[in-house]
């Protein structure tokens, strides 16, 4: 597959091996760096759309129990009627 013949490779100086091996460290940190901004953006955006949701949640518990009491308050109310008008 490919080529088959001698390759002859140079061997770096020690000056080329020491820039490339920093050239690819600046470059992993640069990456790692951007990795963890884009995480910390990600968890930011997860737990602000995590306080949207408890909001809502937190106003339709208030809804549900407003229509509770208020049926309550309607029953109550039927049978106010009913004893009014049975005396009536």
């Amino acid at each position: 597959m490919g080529y088959q013949g001698d390759v002859n490779i140079k061997p770096l100086t020690d000056q080329a091996a020491v820039d490339l091996a920093a050239n690819i460290l600046g470059e992993v940190v640069v990456f790692s760096i951007a990795v963890l901004v884009l995480l910390a953006e990600m968890r930011r955006s997860q737990q602000k759309e995590q306080a949207k949701e408890d909001v809502q949640n937190e106003k339709l518990i208030s809804l549900q129990k407003q229509i509770h009491d208020l049926g309550l308050v309607v029953e109550q109310q039927s049978t106010q009627i009913r004893e009014l008008s049975r005396r009536g």
